[in-house]
C-alpha cells in the first residue's frame, strides 16, 4: 500500500460520517423543531401521544371547574395519588372506574334507559346520553377519549415507563371534571 492508496482508504472510510455531520448541521434547526413537538415514541406502528390528548380534553372541559369544596382531598383521591406513584397506568384505570360509575349513576337518575345500565358496555352508556341530549359533543369527545386512553393504558399499549405521575394525575383531574358534568344532568 503506498501512500496514494493510504489517503484514499482514509477519505473513504470518513467519508460518510463527515457528510451525515455536514446534513445535521444545515437540518439542525429544523430538527430540533421537528423534534420538539414528539413527546413520545413508540413502536409496532403504534404511536401514542397522551400528553397531547389530555392537553385536548383539557381544552373541551375548560369551561368545567372544580368545586371550592374539592380542595380537600377524599380517600379515593388519595388512594388513587398513591397507585399513581407506583403504577400510573392502574390509577388511570381507577380513575376511569369513578366515571363510568357516575356514567350508570346518571342514567339511573335520569332514567333514560330501559335496561339496567349495568348491563351496557361503557360506550352505549355515553352514546344514549348524547342520544337523549344530556350531553353536548364536547362531553362525548371527552368521554370517549378518557376512555379510549384507559383502555391503552389498561391493555398494554402504554408501559408503567412511558406513562408519568403528572400525567395520571391529569387524567385523573380531567376525570373528575366530567363526573362534575354528569352529576349536574338532570330530567
Amino acid at each position: 500500500m503506498n501512500k496514494l492508496e493510504f489517503i484514499s482508504s482514509i477519505i473513504n472510510s470518513i467519508a460518510w460520517p463527515i457528510a451525515l455531520i455536514v446534513v445535521i448541521h444545515f437540518l439542525k434547526k429544523p430538527l430540533i423543531k421537528i423534534l420538539s413537538n414528539l413527546n413520545r415514541l413508540t413502536y409496532n406502528n403504534l404511536e401514542m401521544d397522551f400528553t397531547n390528548k389530555l392537553e385536548e380534553i383539557e381544552t373541551s372541559l375548560e369551561d368545567t371547574q372544580l368545586p371550592e369544596n374539592n380542595s380537600q382531598l377524599n380517600n379515593k383521591d388519595k388512594e388513587i395519588m398513591t397507585i399513581a406513584q407506583i403504577s400510573p397506568a392502574a390509577s388511570i384505570t381507577m380513575s376511569w372506574s369513578m366515571v363510568e360509575k357516575e356514567i350508570m349513576n346518571t342514567i339511573k337518575r335520569i332514567a333514560i334507559s330501559p335496561d339496567y345500565p349495568a348491563y351496557k358496555s361503557p360506550l352505549k352508556n355515553i352514546q344514549l346520553l348524547k342520544d337523549n341530549g344530556k350531553i353536548d359533543l364536547d362531553t362525548l369527545n371527552s368521554l370517549n377519549e378518557l376512555r379510549d386512553l384507559r383502555n391503552k393504558a389498561a391493555h398494554g399499549h402504554l408501559s408503567n415507563d412511558s406513562l408519568t405521575y403528572l400525567e395520571a394525575m391529569k387524567y385523573h383531574n380531567l376525570s373528575k371534571r366530567v363526573i362534575i358534568i354528569l352529576k349536574d344532568i338532570n330530567r
